[in-house]
């Protein structure tokens, strides 16, 4: 990636036309494109992932919408989540150029950088207004503390 850098506008195009808006969107393409197939619940992938249940569970109805997941119905606490990969050439392009460019710390770093200036903090306050009053006083110290 060294020899190879990515601009930031080009690393930004990438981002919408995968319609990540929010690093937590981004940390649970990359699970589960690791892990195509998984059966576990949303807090068991949130401890994962290092989010709380509520933001991935926001994450995993916006990917779903976007056609990049399926999941079942929840059955004993836990879902079955099957990553749909993308089949068009400009999304397989934007997938693989970002999980290259993020291959290595450097990258997540500005990766990280661009989705917090992009408007994740209006979009994480959109999804936290969602889950409620008494969820709301929970999260007043929502930090993005992630293993980059």
């Amino acid at each position: 990636m060294e020899g190879n850098p990515v601009s930031e506008a080009e690393a930004q195009n990438w981002l919408r036309t995968l319609g990540i808006t929010s690093l937590c969107q981004w940390d649970v393409v990359v699970f589960l494109d690791r892990h195509r197939d998984s059966l576990m619940g949303a807090d068991h992938l949130a401890s994962l992932l290092g989010y709380e249940t509520a933001f991935i569970v926001g994450a995993m109805e916006e990917l779903e919408a976007l056609g990049r997941v399926r999941r079942s119905r929840i059955s004993k606490g836990a879902r079955f989540y099957h990553f749909i990969p993308p089949s068009e050439t400009h999304h397989i392009a934007a997938l693989s150029g970002l999980l290259a460019f993020t291959h290595h710390r450097a990258g997540r770093l500005r990766l990280s950088r661009l989705l917090r200036r992009g408007g994740q903090t209006a979009h994480v306050d959109r999804r936290v207004a969602r889950t409620g009053p008494a969820s709301r006083h929970q999260r007043k110290d929502i930090t993005w503390l992630k293993a980059i």
